[in-house]
């Protein structure tokens, strides 16, 4: 194993124990404070690893002058980071397999439309009845797809032997097509699992955001109290929503942040209140998204 794929092992494992940890603190989340992902998971990853090294030089300060400030937040902030982006690829993944049964759909539509227009040939030259046409089109759904598929390969199958050099379709082509079909009876019989098991895993992801957006606002909170005189709150811990857009002939207007939800800090008896920001710092901008 080379050391680049040591480090993707690393950092694969370190994302799916934050997640593991923090799982018991996002299914407490009530439903009604859940918020939906609406950023750039991955920059906001970035921007964490970024700013929470010299953020955590201010963990005494604000032990000194904010002693209500819950400091789980600061000290679980990278976790939870960590726990998005595992909940985000999770989603992702489940996106993609979604993703493959329309890929195959549109694969099997394209392949139904090119036998079948074979077989019309040949059936205005008289090499197949007309007949066999009778119910294609009648079934509803990829599972009717898959059905008139095989419908046209059995159909091209018997005239094949009368129709050399008369249709470009191979014995070859029809074996193709027919597994197509079968691997689309298959993908139809399985869709449901799919779209169950992204809905899981885009509810994952928004309890996964609703913790790390509440930890990361209260702790920008804390930055801009203790920060206020010297200016540079929003330096050493800019808004994850903060966006610029400039106009002609118009000043440049910003967003406003937007307030985090309102979610209890973790009890002491279900974390540690020693930091578990393990790794930090560390240079993001090296982790690889996956495409």
């Amino acid at each position: 194993m080379s050391g680049a794929e040591r480090s993707e092992l690393r950092e694969a494992q370190l994302f799916a124990r934050a997640y593991a940890e923090c799982r018991q603190e996002m299914d407490s989340i009530p439903k009604r404070r859940v918020r939906a992902a609406n950023l750039d998971v991955w920059r906001a990853w970035e921007q964490t690893a970024r700013v929470l090294p010299q953020v955590m030089v201010l963990r005494e300060e604000m032990l000194d002058q904010l002693p209500k400030f819950e400091i789980r937040w600061l000290d679980r902030l990278g976790q939870y980071a960590r726990a998005l982006i595992k909940a985000h690829m999770d989603f992702n993944d489940r996106t993609r397999r979604l993703a493959s049964v329309t890929e195959l759909v549109n694969r099997a539509e394209e392949r139904y439309r090119v036998l079948h227009s074979d077989a019309v040939v040949l059936m205005h030259r008289g090499l197949v009845l007309p007949s066999a046409f009778a119910h294609l089109g009648e079934r509803r759904g990829y599972a009717g797809l898959a059905c008139d598929l095989l419908v046209v390969c059995g159909v091209l199958y018997d005239a094949l032997p009368k129709a050399q050099g008369q249709s470009g379709v191979t014995e070859a082509d029809l074996a193709d097509a027919g597994a197509l079909a079968n691997q689309l009876f298959d993908a139809v019989a399985q869709r449901k699992e799919p779209l169950d098991a992204r809905k899981q895993a885009a509810q994952r992801r928004d309890r996964a955001f609703t913790l790390f957006v509440t930890a990361y606002g209260q702790v920008r909170r804390a930055v801009q109290y203790l920060r206020w005189e010297h200016n540079d709150a929003d330096k050493l811990m800019p808004s994850l929503y903060r966006r610029r857009h400039k106009r002609r002939g118009k000043p440049t207007v910003e967003t406003p942040d937007v307030a985090a939800p309102d979610v209890a800090a973790p009890e002491a008896s279900e974390v540690q209140a020693t930091s578990t920001n393990e790794g930090w710092p560390f240079d993001a901008s090296a982790t690889k998204r996956p495409a």
